[in-house]
């Protein structure tokens, strides 16, 4: 698995927003069902946070990991609003009390794990990666959101191993993805860095607490990108 380590950052997003960092965690052992009985509680912790959030900033794009984000894009030549993050998607459908989307126990708890942090959170299956992973502007006018689907995405944020682009800060790409059937997964979340940006140490609490409870996986290894 330490080949899978650090995710790099690309020298256009250093400059944009020298203080991102990647924080990954890989897990292994893993036993994916759907609808664990752990889900509702976190669900409506969630609920409650973003509540707090909106109503100390007003707004979603307001909360200051969303906005550094936005300003990012930005800096990379996207229209940060015609091409949203996702996040910010998520976030508003929180507010509107519209229902949680279900996939499966892992890839609802990296939802769950990106809207407490209000970061983006990428989930990914170990086996189909291919290092090293790297954070960069997408620098193809388009990029595939499956093996047969493509969208226009140029300059768009976009997480990416030797062959293919994994995952986008705003669109819904699903490469590697984790399944009921995956044993071995990697959780990459996308810290902005301001207010002091996360605690390693407390992240990884957190996460590793999530995760295993969730999906029985054991976790191996961590590493925040220099």
């Amino acid at each position: 698995m330490d080949h899978l380590l650090p995710v790099l950052v690309s020298d256009e997003i250093r400059h944009a927003l020298p203080g991102l960092r990647v924080h990954t965690m890989v897990f292994e052992g893993a036993r994916i069902g759907v609808g664990h009985a752990g889900l509702d509680p976190l669900r409506h912790r969630l609920v409650r946070r973003v509540d707090q959030l909106c109503e100390r900033h007003g707004h979603i794009a307001d909360i200051p990991t969303v906005r550094a984000l936005i300003g990012l894009l930005a800096d990379l030549g996207q229209d940060p609003y015609a091409n949203a993050p996702s996040l910010l998607r998520r976030g508003q459908a929180m507010t509107r009390r519209d229902p949680f989307p279900v996939e499966n126990d892992a890839q609802d708890a990296a939802l769950l794990i990106s809207l407490y942090y209000m970061v983006p959170a990428f989930l990914l299956d170990v086996d189909q990666l291919r290092p090293p992973l790297v954070l960069r502007p997408s620098s193809d006018a388009t990029i595939g959101l499956t093996p047969t689907a493509t969208t226009h995405a140029s300059s768009a944020l976009v997480l990416s191993d030797e062959e293919k682009i994994l995952r986008s800060v705003q669109h819904e790409i699903g490469r590697a993805p984790v399944t009921e059937l995956t044993r071995s997964f990697a959780l990459v979340l996308l810290d902005p860095g301001v207010d002091g940006g996360l605690d390693p140490e407390r992240t990884v609490q957190r996460v590793d607490n999530w995760i295993s409870t969730l999906t029985s996986a054991e976790l191996l290894k961590a590493t925040v990108s220099p």
